[in-house]
């Protein structure tokens, strides 16, 4: 069967109709929305910016420490030239 949107509907085994937009993306037929149900704690948003403020912290940390590293390494080298 297919909606008046182009959407087209299918009844699950248990009786419950589910509804594929056009693009073949599930939508709740309820709500209006496409896509996956969102969950409470707001799904991987929380992970995707913790991981983003890990990248911009740590890749400067990282470069900052390897020149310090490389520049006492040589200064201690020239200083304890034999």
């Amino acid at each position: 069967m297919t909606a008046p949107d182009g959407a087209a509907s299918v009844t699950a085994p248990d009786g419950a109709a589910s509804v594929t937009g056009p693009d073949g993306a599930a939508s709740d037929p309820t709500s209006g929305r496409r896509g996956p149900p969102a969950s409470p704690d707001g799904g991987g948003r929380s992970v995707e910016r913790w991981l983003g403020l890990a990248t911009t912290v740590v890749a400067p940390v990282t470069v900052v420490s390897a020149l310090l590293l490389y520049f006492g390494y040589a200064s201690t080298r020239a200083m304890y030239e034999f």
